[in-house]
């Protein structure tokens, strides 16, 4: 019997020692089965081993092998591959002779969009939450569009999983799936309420002069409670950054895809993002070692009551202005003509096709009109002004026989709603009742009662400025 023991014994060592020995290299979370590699860039790959263990990665015909430090960090990036919507593996393995594997399954290689921001990005494909949800669900059979959602595994898309997704991100998806025809990955990272700020690195945020304000306002949060509008923790500089980020960064991305501005909107804090948008796009165009990445937003939507006073101030409006960017291979799409003025609003589908527009026609170069006219400048013309306008492909309408929008201001203080008309692909406005008129606003309200637009059905952006 003792024998029997101890062979029994023997055995199960034997059988104990490869195991631990063979441990395979692990990857980092966001490499899950069903994910989307982007296409024609390099793919970076990243885990950890053993110290200075030797991994390979191999994928179809691309492999890369690299030595994990002596913390056991491994990266690796895959040379560039073109678009393929066959299922693959991905094999990663330890090499030398306590080697072992780890697959993924079920890879597709195409178009990979990073989608973040707050509450209305957050609002999943859900009954009651979207509009027209139950029929969209039921048609989401889309094997070819893969997500993950706040750091849960990829999933390919069906009814059973849209549920799970961001409507805003799916329906996006479904829209550059079908222009472009091939697979189309959309990472999620998105939390309600959170404003700009909290998508910076902390400690870079902290060291720049520009927001010493913003540090020293927060130096005092232990001082107050958190339920305080002003120090809520959602509030807090760093804290989408530290939370849900840094995890990101570095995956390969064609770029970013923002819906986010409300925050700000309701605390009047529009010179604030004029100010942080355009560094946290640099920052990202950094951290993805790629100055030319795409970064496409949707512009706020309208928000309560409608606008009576021409010259009232405008919170909404102050945001709107600031996701305007005149930066390189950035875009916004106007959405404030949604006839749902509530601040979550249920009608998603349009939002996503103006967005999906967009990103077609402004980095895809497809055959659609995404891009919607905004005001190039406006100069007198003997007693009226001429607005001429930016990215206007056939020419303007109006959805009632008067144009309505524009107001013109004085030095003094004063506002108007101007009487405008259509002049082919100018409009043309007079100032009889104010000829003194230096100023111009169009759509300038947190929900403007503004009906001019492109022949295709794109609303003109907002604008304020002078008259030349």
């Amino acid at each position: 019997m003792k024998s029997i023991a101890v062979l029994q014994l023997a055995l199960v060592l034997a059988l104990s020692v490869p195991a631990s020995a063979g441990r395979p290299p692990s990857v980092d979370r966001l490499f899950t089965d069903h994910m989307v590699l982007q296409s024609d860039q390099p793919v970076p790959i990243w885990g950890r081993a053993r110290p200075n263990e030797e991994v390979a990665v191999i994928f179809g015909e691309y492999r890369k092998s690299t030595q994990a430090d002596g913390k056991g960090q491994w990266r690796a990036v895959l040379d560039p591959m073109p678009a393929n919507d066959t299922p693959q593996t991905m094999l990663i393995t330890a090499l030398g002779p306590n080697g072992d594997d780890l697959k993924i399954n079920d890879i597709l290689v195409g178009e990979v969009w990073l989608c973040t921001g707050q509450s209305n990005l957050y609002v999943r494909m859900r009954e009651g939450q979207v509009n027209d949800a139950k029929q969209i669900i039921a048609s989401a059979n889309q094997p070819q569009i893969r997500m993950s959602f706040n750091h849960k595994p990829w999933e390919a898309i069906t009814p059973q999983t849209v549920t799970n997704h961001s409507a805003i991100a799916y329906l996006t998806a479904q829209n550059l799936h079908d222009e472009l025809k091939v697979p189309v990955g959309i990472i999620t990272i998105t939390a309600g309420g959170r404003a700009l700020q909290t998508w910076f690195n902390l400690e870079k945020f902290n060291a720049d002069p520009a927001n010493a304000d913003i540090v020293e306002h927060w130096k005092h949060a232990s001082e107050h409670s958190p339920k305080d509008q002003m120090y809520r923790p959602f509030l807090r500089p760093g804290g989408m950054d530290q939370q849900f980020m840094q995890p990101v960064y570095g995956y390969g991305i064609r770029g970013v895809l923002w819906y986010q501005g409300e925050a700000e909107a309701a605390r009047d804090w529009g010179k604030r993002y004029h100010r942080l948008f355009p560094q946290l796009i640099s920052t990202w165009r950094k951290i993805w070692d790629n100055p030319d990445m795409p970064f496409y937003c949707v512009q706020l939507p309208a928000y309560g009551k409608p606008a009576d006073d021409p010259g009232a101030p405008s919170a909404w409006a102050d945001v709107r202005d600031a996701q305007a960017l005149d930066l390189p291979h950035t875009g916004y799409a106007v959405t404030y003509d949604g006839k749902d003025v509530d601040l979550h609003p249920k009608e998603k589908k349009f939002v996503a096709d103006r967005l999906a527009k967009l990103v077609l026609q402004d980095y895809y170069y497809k055959n659609v009109v995404g891009v919607s006219p905004s005001i190039k400048k406006v100069i007198r013309d003997g007693s009226n002004l001429k607005v001429t306008f930016n990215h206007l492909r056939s020419g303007l309408k109006a959805s009632a026989s008067q144009v309505h929008g524009f107001a013109i201001g004085n030095d003094q203080g004063k506002w108007i709603w101007a009487d405008a008309k259509i002049d082919g692909k100018t409009v043309i406005i007079d100032t009889a009742q104010m000829s003194d008129a230096t100023q111009i606003r169009y759509a300038w309200a947190d929900n403007p009662q503004a009906n001019l637009m492109s022949k295709e059905d794109l609303p003109v952006a907002p604008y304020q400025g002078k008259i030349q």
